[in-house]
């Protein structure tokens, strides 16, 4: 009797039932059909990845995986199985932006595929871009967004940033900017699921005063005051909230502040506010006073220096070189980017920070200017901070290298009506807090309002004074959570 012949079956075919049985995690079945693939395969390379990760062994599935990644010839089932993996694994490294890449080219993959599973398996794929996307802060997302210039990944970027925006019309305007992006309607299903209790409110609990204490001399800052109490009077007019404004100041010299506090509470201040107005150096934090939350606020030089820090350290910036001069308001600057710096936790070595100083008047020493580019590049660096005021950036910025990650403090806006300076600056990052409001509207509103304030300081003022309302909000929203 003649022996029973076996069917050898294509790599292909074998691959589709090792897939099969790793679905079903039958390891002894997925690993029968990897022996019975040609080892050079790729077929087989893909089972032996997507195995290797079952099993948690990521660098395995790494190893197996990313030499065939770019294997044209694989069919639609493989390059599903293997880009999705390939997402997963990366996904488990936290290298967000790779696992993002793969499970875009997972739903490409996925969109070819000829099964009646397949808009099922593209929405789940899109929960799975929104798992990775949804707990990343802005300026993480904002890195991503500028790390990869593919219209498909930047539109998933830009929606998670949109979804997290408090602009609530954000998810709209991004449908109209991205009318052909896979996620389309994924976006659309994000408004029609928000409900009320997500959404930021726009009113306060108590409807007791808001006391505004001041610390400072009320005569040496009455403009800084009044540019600050209409901010808030603004915001408050614009979200119809009828508490009212009481303002509080020392009446000697060295009145304690806690008289301050106690006298506001007793007269009704539910909300209270000491907005810093004299010292460039004061952080902006709030701090609990008997049973109510006290908001300290300040156009702060510290502020900005650790939010120039933590965009370093997000960047694995980790050598700093400093230009400063001796003006007064520069050195305040320097002084919270030394402070900030040494208050980092990743950042300890003090050497790391190298600082030029030029004169008052910067450009009374034309040889050191000139000189400048070669007394930055003398010292390892990885980003140029120029602590001083507008005035002297413009000046300075064109003796600097332009590839050199260069920034600067919110000072710069002393300048942003001088079309012919502002060309000077190009390439340069500067800090910055826009108007917490909903709409560009709100925006127009506010700057109505504001239109008789020309000096830029009390421009400043009157936008801490609008945006304190919704930190209030806001702080009165996460003690109720």
């Amino acid at each position: 009797m003649p022996a029973k012949s076996i069917i050898k079956k294509s790599p292909e075919a074998q691959f589709l039932e090792g897939e099969a049985c790793l679905k079903a995690s039958d390891i002894p079945c997925v690993t029968m059909s990897m022996a019975l693939i040609p080892n050079v395969s790729a077929y087989a390379k893909i089972l032996e990845g997507a195995l290797a990760f079952k099993q948690n062994q990521i660098d395995r599935a790494l190893l197996s995986l990313l030499p065939i990644q770019a294997d044209a010839h694989l069919t639609t089932a493989a390059k599903i199985l293997l880009h999705q993996t390939l997402a997963q694994a990366f996904q488990s490294l936290n290298d967000t932006q790779q696992a993002l890449q793969h499970f875009i080219l997972t739903e490409l993959a996925l969109s070819k595929a000829q099964n009646s599973d397949s808009a099922s398996n593209i929405a789940d794929n899109h929960d799975r871009i929104w798992h990775l996307l949804k707990p990343l802060k802005q300026t993480e997302l904002v890195a991503l967004r500028g790390n990869n210039t593919d219209t498909v990944f930047q539109g998933w970027i830009d929606l998670a940033l949109a979804a997290n925006s408090l602009d609530s019309n954000s998810i709209a305007n991004w449908n109209t900017l991205y009318t052909d992006h896979p996620a389309l309607e994924f976006a659309n299903s994000l408004s029609k699921n928000a409900v009320s209790t997500t959404q930021t409110p726009t009113s306060l609990a108590l409807s007791g005063s808001i006391a505004v204490i001041l610390p400072a001399p009320v005569e040496a800052n009455a403009e800084k005051i009044e540019a600050f109490k209409l901010g808030l009077e603004t915001a408050l007019n614009l979200a119809a909230i009828p508490n009212p404004i009481e303002i509080y100041y020392p009446q000697q010299a060295q009145q304690d502040l806690t008289a301050l506090y106690t006298q506001a509470m007793t007269e009704g201040g539910d909300y209270l506010i000491m907005p810093n107005l004299d010292d460039p150096t004061a952080n902006s934090y709030f701090e609990q006073v008997a049973n109510k939350k006290l908001l300290h606020l300040s156009l702060s030089f510290s502020d900005e220096a650790h939010a120039i820090f933590k965009f370093a350290s997000k960047n694995s910036m980790q050598h700093i070189s400093v230009v400063t001069t001796q003006h007064a308001a520069s050195q305040q600057m320097l002084a919270s980017i030394q402070q900030a710096w040494s208050q980092s936790a990743e950042t300890s070595d003090s050497s790391a920070i190298h600082t030029i100083v030029l004169a008052t008047d910067v450009l009374a020493e034309p040889i050191k200017l000139l000189d400048l580019k070669s007394q930055i590049a003398a010292n390892i660096h990885d980003m140029v901070i120029l602590a001083m005021p507008a005035s002297d950036v413009v000046k300075i910025r064109p003796y600097l290298d332009i590839s050199t990650p260069t920034i600067t403090f919110s000072s710069i806006h002393d300048i942003a009506d001088e079309n012919d300076n502002l060309k000077l600056l190009n390439a340069l990052r500067f800090v910055d807090m826009p108007f917490l409001v909903e709409s560009d509207q709100a925006v127009s509103d506010y700057q109505g309002v504001a239109a008789n304030l020309s000096d830029k300081t009390l421009l400043r003022w009157f936008a801490l004074g609008a945006d304190s309302l919704r930190l209030l909000i806001s702080s009165e929203k996460s003690s109720n959570q």
